[in-house]
């Protein structure tokens, strides 16, 4: 369990009061953190904008509502935590702590539900790959214990409110989100990449290409949190690279969507006097939907 010392228990405004006056060390950290969540807030903010009307759009489908989750999670940790930290009466660095773990737990597993479903769908509805997907999930559930208590939070005037752990607790990390992200974005690619080499149709390419391409991102973004926390490559602020790939992957979601929610617009004006059947279907990482265009002989 952590460690809970008295800074711990402050936030910014009460750190920098309780500070020796002889003490000439500029709070460059918490004037960082501060701009940081300004600009995560904002981000998060208009993810939230064009996530509502994809969910307007495509209310059955899992993709937008995680998405949308995704963007509410990190806009309400953002103004309802980071930024009321460093203000009077706001929360301290254990308690901010406390809520960034429960909000990249949510994301976590928010993206693999999306995840699951494209499997899920891509496999005719395999139980048995649901089951697997189901468990997978539950295991990153244990995240948020990995997060709130084999951490300590500390604050220090040149990183601000940061997390204390042992070199182990990023690999748990890394363990507990790359088996889903893996198993489930190579379930559903292996299925896209035989329809490709059997029937040759663009739709089919364009899923193997954009879900090998953000699945690569994801898990490589994963291993390279998890290497830079490791060795601590910058120090107190490696953390926040934990923050910033959560944004990061958000704003991919929103973006693919909206782009490709244009691509099946302009689709559908071409193939308006084709007797195809469309199948909505969304990329194995959950965030690239594509409109496929196949013939019945191709379903499940």
């Amino acid at each position: 369990m952590a460690r809970r010392d008295a800074v711990a228990h402050m936030n910014a405004f009460e750190f920098l009061n309780a500070q020796e006056q002889g003490n000439s060390t500029r709070p460059t950290g918490i004037f960082f953190q501060v701009m940081l969540s300004t600009v995560m807030l904002v981000v998060f903010l208009r993810n939230i904008y064009y996530a509502v009307s994809l969910v307007r759009k495509y209310p059955r489908k899992i993709a937008p509502w995680c998405s949308l989750s995704i963007a509410t999670t990190g806009a309400l940790f953002f103004g309802g935590f980071g930024l009321p930290f460093a203000f009077p009466g706001g929360p301290s660095c254990r308690t901010l702590l406390f809520a960034l773990s429960i909000a990249l737990t949510l994301c976590s597993m928010a993206i693999s539900i999306i995840l699951l479903e494209r499997a899920y769908l891509a496999h005719c509805r395999n139980r048995y790959l649901l089951v697997i997907g189901m468990l997978l999930i539950l295991l990153e559930s244990l995240l948020f214990y990995v997060l709130s208590w084999m951490t300590e939070a500390h604050i220090a005037p040149a990183y601000g409110c940061h997390a204390h752990f042992l070199y182990y607790v990023p690999v748990v990390h890394f363990l507990l989100t790359a088996p889903a992200n893996t198993v489930l974005s190579v379930a559903f690619l292996i299925v896209v990449y035989r329809k490709y080499r059997r029937y040759g149709e663009k739709c089919w390419r364009l899923l193997v290409r954009e879900g090998t391409v953000t699945m690569l991102l994801v898990l490589g973004s994963n291993f390279l949190c998890m290497i830079c926390n490791a060795f601590r490559l910058f120090s107190g602020n490696t953390p926040i690279l934990y923050v910033i790939e959560c944004g990061l992957i958000s704003t991919v979601i929103v973006e693919s969507l909206r782009r490709l929610d244009t691509f099946m617009y302009r689709d559908d004006l071409h193939h308006q006097h084709a007797t195809k059947l469309q199948h909505t279907l969304w990329s194995s990482d959950g965030i690239l939907p594509t409109i496929v265009h196949a013939d019945l002989d191709t379903l499940c």
